[in-house]
């Protein structure tokens, strides 16, 4: 069992495919691709969806349809957002961190701990016999290959050290070679510097609040505050800030009359203002007019400096291959 986990955790990377369920019900089938420090690429399908993933050191991204953010709870204006964007979502948005708990180098650290096991019977798995041995939460089918057995199944049928909303999970696993996980590394790095720079956050929701105070107001220009709120997708985790940009459009009579600017910076979870003046001229005619200000928001996950570090993580692994 001993040179089995050290064979998984040596290997330049892993495949893992197979099921995962969450408390709450949920199912997700997973083909990943995980470097031994942990970081993954490849797919997760729930339901009908095949979802693209990307994950360094506890950074998670999907690109995922309109329909998935929906069904997450999300209002239709801002799943239009995030719908085929790749998006940041807490690490374990499928019930596991398969970046930081399931990297082979972890992972295999604590599949078994020296203690008793139990040993079933043979089974069969991609053709060849494999031997499920049983310590603390974990199942571990082991096939005896050349000289060095190889770890081609792990189960985890209760939680364990894993996340609290991980029910169970099934994993088959083989082996990476270098050539492999180097042209994964270089395709995640194309896609770290040309896509990620825009990435949306799924990880908090910045709302208005419908509260707006125009004052003061008059015929060349309006000062426009209002008021946002922002909340954490999920309660279990912790955001210190986010960066928001409102934008301010004016019209007179329906035709455009500028638009107004405002980065913001705002808790993870709290409120904040935004104020812009917009300019613009009302036509000192005697006649009635309309003036209108629509806000729009956009919020980011990452800045220039959060992509550079997700690059360097890959290039600093890409060296240490062996």
């Amino acid at each position: 069992m001993e040179r089995a986990q050290r064979g998984l955790a040596q290997a330049p990377g892993q495949h893992y495919s197979g099921r995962v369920e969450t408390v709450d019900g949920s199912v997700f089938e997973v083909d990943l691709d995980l470097s031994r420090a942990g970081v993954a690429t490849g797919t997760i399908t729930a339901g009908e969806l095949s979802i693209p993933y990307y994950g360094v050191r506890g950074m998670v991204f999907i690109r995922a349809p309109k329909s998935y953010w929906v069904a997450k709870g999300w209002v239709d204006i801002h799943a239009e957002r995030l719908a085929e964007q790749w998006s940041k979502v807490p690490p374990d948005h499928f019930g596991v961190d398969f970046t930081s708990e399931l990297a082979p180098e972890r992972f295999a650290a604590g599949l078994y701990d020296g203690g008793l096991v139990l040993v079933g019977a043979t089974v069969e798995i991609d053709g060849r016999g494999s031997v499920p041995i049983k310590s603390g939460a974990y199942t571990v089918y082991l096939s005896p290959r050349s000289d060095l057995p190889v770890i081609t199944r792990i189960v985890v049928a209760q939680q364990h050290s894993m996340n609290q909303r991980l029910k169970t999970l099934t994993l088959d696993i083989s082996a990476l070679t270098t050539d492999h996980v180097r042209a994964m590394f270089d395709r995640m790095t194309g896609v770290g510097r040309s896509e990620l720079v825009s990435a949306r956050s799924g990880e908090v929701r910045v709302e208005w609040s419908g509260e707006t105070e125009m004052d003061p107001c008059g015929q060349y220009s309006c000062v426009v505050t209002t008021k946002l709120s922002s909340t954490p997708t999920d309660p279990a985790i912790h955001i210190e800030s986010v960066q928001v940009t409102v934008d301010f459009t004016f019209d007179v009579d329906g035709i455009s009359a500028g638009v107004c600017h405002q980065q913001i910076q705002l808790p993870g979870s709290g409120s904040g203002t935004a104020t812009c003046t917009g300019h613009y001229v009302i036509p000192a005619d005697g006649l009635e007019h309309s003036w209108n200000v629509l806000i729009k928001l956009d919020w980011r996950a990452l800045g220039d400096p959060e992509v550079e570090h997700i690059v360097q993580v890959i290039a600093d692994q890409n060296v240490a291959l062996r």
